[in-house]
């Protein structure tokens, strides 16, 4: 099972710390596209690759930021699932491990780390709330390579989210989608003053 972290970029001194967390997964199959639209990215980066290779891609300015690049790196992805960290968070150590448990099926996966109470998730996708108070965020979707086309809305800031996933829903059909109660997929580690580029 090969994964594809896709990760946009506005934060780039972030990226070996990044970097450090993806490592922490044993025994992967992984590669890690990183989109950005600066010009002084520290390309460095390339130089600590080790078991995990990264692939950085440009994108030109003016196009939009966070959806738009998640959008360039689904087209250049070449994993089996694919997964979407932003450049303020680290991976889970068990993350490779626990969507090659629960992805078998070839579903949607979302791990709601909040709980198991059915009434906090999306019931039939349909309130833009749930989002918007945090119960799905970018790094708790997994989406198998077949809904690679399926791309982000760069339309609604802090729902977007939301949009991705109706539109993943209206293609797949909500029985293929796979709820894994209880189990965290990323940390939100760095902390805000951390996050500025300089």
């Amino acid at each position: 099972m090969k994964l594809s972290i896709i990760t946009p970029c506005t934060r780039p001194l972030n990226l070996t710390t990044i970097y450090a967390s993806i490592l922490q997964m044993k025994e992967v199959d992984v590669e890690w596209i990183i989109v950005y639209d600066m010009d002084d990215i520290d390309k460095r980066i390339l130089l600590y690759e080790k078991e995990v290779p990264i692939k950085l891609y440009k994108q030109r300015r003016g196009i939009g930021k966070g959806s738009m690049q998640r959008n360039l790196g689904l087209d250049v992805c070449t994993g089996d699932w694919i997964y979407f960290l932003d450049d303020d968070n680290l991976v889970h150590p068990m993350l490779y491990n626990r969507i090659k448990s629960y992805g078998e099926d070839d579903k949607i996966l979302l791990f709601n780390q909040f709980g198991t109470n059915i009434s906090r998730r999306i019931t039939n996708f349909e309130s833009h709330r749930l989002f918007i108070v945090g119960y799905v965020d970018t790094g708790q979707i997994v989406v198998p390579k077949k809904y690679k086309h399926i791309k982000w809305l760069n339309n609604r800031k802090f729902v977007e989210e939301y949009d991705y996933l109706m539109s993943l829903i209206q293609e797949a059909g909500e029985e293929n989608v796979k709820w894994v109660d209880r189990l965290f997929t990323y940390r939100n580690y760095l902390r805000r003053y951390d996050l500025k580029a300089k």
